[in-house]
């Protein structure tokens, strides 16, 4: 898997015989290489067989009830209706964060069909997210982790279409550079009070600006498992006396908003999918991007 740097490496990898490329995709753990019979009546095990008709030239074949199942069965591939070379060109052209628009052009696919099978990818995304619950926490003695609010979707000049606000919470650990985004009903004090509780662990320094949100984060049921620091930006953006900021959460919302409108979907249903896959890249996709997707399709598709 790691031999595949380059669009010119996939088209290497699939030039080679079949039983070639079928033997290396199950080696990485994209395709089955066991199978035992779906049939109730049988379960029994059955054999890999060659025949030019299948998917890469080879299908599993019952040897008590005769039955044949395709080679992709239970596997990523198997709901793709795409072969697998393209599908491994739309892996790494996704991984590359190239629009769907421009895949759709290179790849001759139709726009509709590349938007189907991102998805499917950002599904993957999604899931891996919830593998990892240390992400959901954040924080620790001897840790800062400054914590914002923000509004993703608004209308400008209060002109266009009318769409309903939705506001995150992000959090970005300064020590280990860590950072995530929760949807929050509203702006409240009890909203972002119960994400910060859940989120951030005792003994953290959270530092945030002056909203009032914040205020009581210091008194906390009498004692706060958290010291609290805050700026106020009106004045500042870094307190001249603490040297309190909100820096690197502010380079958060940046990259977020980047990220998003790039892809043109911050007033789309599919913002949620699209900022799961934001955090999935800033954890994982600054280096080895289309190697790490790969890994996580084997680690949600197990045979």
């Amino acid at each position: 898997m790691e031999s595949i740097r380059s669009i010119e490496d996939i088209f290497s990898f699939f030039t080679r015989e079949q039983s070639q490329v079928l033997a290396e995709l199950q080696q990485w753990g994209l395709v089955r290489s066991t199978l035992r019979c779906p049939s109730r009546r049988c379960r029994r095990h059955c054999v890999q067989r060659i025949r030019s008709s299948a998917v890469l030239g080879h299908n599993f074949v019952c040897r008590m009830c005769k039955r044949h199942y395709s080679i992709l069965k239970g596997s990523f591939f198997e709901k793709m209706r795409l072969p697998v070379r393209k599908v491994m060109y739309l892996l790494y052209f996704w991984s590359c964060l190239t629009p769907a628009g421009i895949t759709a052009r290179l790849m001759n696919l139709r726009l509709s069909t590349v938007c189907q099978h991102y998805r499917f990818i950002r599904d993957v995304v999604s899931w891996k997210l919830l593998q990892v619950p240390e992400m959901f926490k954040l924080g620790g003695v001897g840790h800062v982790v400054q914590i914002d609010e923000s509004v993703v979707t608004k209308r400008k000049y209060n002109v266009g279409r009318v769409v309903p606000q939705v506001w995150i919470l992000g959090m970005v650990d300064t020590t280990t550079k860590k950072g995530m985004i929760l949807y929050i009903e509203n702006r409240s004090r009890q909203a972002i009070i119960k994400c910060i509780l859940k989120h951030v662990l005792p003994g953290t320094e959270i530092w945030t600006d002056k909203w009032r949100a914040y205020d009581t984060l210091s008194l906390l049921d009498g004692v706060s498992p958290y010291i609290h620091k805050s700026v106020n930006h009106s004045n500042n953006f870094v307190d001249p006396e603490t040297g309190v900021h909100t820096n690197y959460i502010e380079g958060y919302w940046s990259r977020l908003k980047k990220f998003c409108r790039t892809k043109n979907v911050l007033q789309s249903k599919l913002l949620p999918e699209h900022i799961d896959h934001f955090m999935w890249y800033e954890l994982y996709g600054k280096n080895d991007t289309f190697v790490h997707i790969i890994q996580h399709i084997c680690e949600k598709y197990t045979f």
